[in-house]
């Protein structure tokens, strides 16, 4: 049998060069890094700032649909109201420290004794902004209908108004994004 030494040299410079970098294809590696790194990062910012504002947004539309719910399958109003302290309702308080869902016996929008709270939710964690035109709490009545504060909530990240974000409650009590 014959051996091609031809196809042994060819095989012995493909295969078995030294093991390393050079220091020319070290260079342009990292230059290649660099630049995919500088193209990506804006972009993964903006896309983690985008994330935020629909995450507290999702947040925010899962109370409100959990309160029509309760409202029809157990009818009786349900209220959702802006809290602090996360134990009592708080007119001064801001929809980003918190809220609470809860039974409400009397349908005034605030905790009174016997009243019995279903959900709690606490302080929203990005830096977004929530505002309500409606007020400080939303009720359910027994048929899902929200009565009296109606409007929109809005969530705006601190960076920029271009992730805004809102919810809009009618006075069928349909909640939409």
């Amino acid at each position: 049998m014959k051996f091609n030494h031809g196809f042994l040299n060819i095989f012995k410079t493909i295969f078995m060069k030294k093991k390393g970098f050079t220091i020319l294809e070290l260079m342009i590696t990292i230059a290649i890094v660099s630049i995919l790194v500088a193209i990506s990062v804006p972009s993964f910012n903006s896309m983690m700032i985008s994330n935020s504002v629909t995450r507290d947004q999702d947040t925010i539309f899962s109370l409100l649909l959990t309160a029509r719910s309760e409202a029809v399958k157990r009818g009786r109003a349900v209220s959702v109201c802006q809290s602090s302290n996360l134990t009592a309702c708080d007119s001064t308080a801001s929809w980003t420290d918190g809220a609470i869902v809860f039974f409400d016996s009397n349908a005034d929008g605030d905790i009174d004794t016997g009243d019995v709270v279903l959900r709690v939710n606490e302080k929203l964690k990005s830096s977004v902004s929530l505002a309500f035109s409606g007020g400080d709490h939303v009720t359910f009545n027994s048929l899902g209908q929200a009565e009296g504060n109606v409007g929109t909530f809005t969530f705006t990240h601190s960076s920029s108004t271009d992730y805004t974000r809102t919810i809009t409650l009618s006075t069928t009590g349909r909640v939409r994004k």
